[in-house]
């Protein structure tokens, strides 16, 4: 029988899994990670087998990770994502993944402000504003996106 692995990390208040990586949040508000980084889903560079700090990424409120990309809200609701983007479901604007973490943008190009929540997907991602709105991201093909379209949003 497998013993439990101890990462070292202490004061940990969140941990989202994706596919072959680890994101863990600290009480401190600061992000570490490691696994696989295929995708760049690490928010930093390499295979890493041991937690290590997300550099910039500070007062995080919550952490969410699919298969290949993460997310993360800070405690002034502001989303970063980062990793796989093919669809556009990072919400940067783009369909380029990106290696560190970027901020989600409303399509005027203004920052996407107090979030409550995320939740992450795969091809296509929600985030959930503290007034109940919700912004839908991504691939659209099969209307995931809620707005009776199959049109895909960046």
């Amino acid at each position: 029988r497998n013993e439990p692995t101890n990462t070292g990390l202490t004061n940990v208040i969140d941990i989202a899994a994706g596919d072959d990586f680890t994101l863990v949040l600290t009480s401190d508000g600061k992000v570490y990670s490691f696994g696989t980084n295929g995708y760049n889903q690490l928010g930093r560079s390499g295979k890493v087998e041991t937690p290590g700090l997300i550099e910039g990424l500070e007062n995080i409120a919550q952490i969410s990770a699919s298969t290949y990309n993460a997310y993360a809200i800070d405690k002034s609701g502001n989303v970063y994502t980062w990793g796989y983007n093919y669809y556009g479901q990072l919400g940067n604007g783009t369909s380029t993944s990106v290696t560190t973490f970027t901020q989600v943008m409303l399509a005027e190009n203004k920052p996407v402000k107090n979030i409550a929540s995320v939740a992450a997907g795969d091809i296509s991602s929600y985030t959930l504003k503290d007034d109940g709105h919700v912004y839908a991201m991504g691939y659209g093909s099969e209307g995931q996106l809620g707005e009776n379209s199959s049109a895909s949003r960046y």
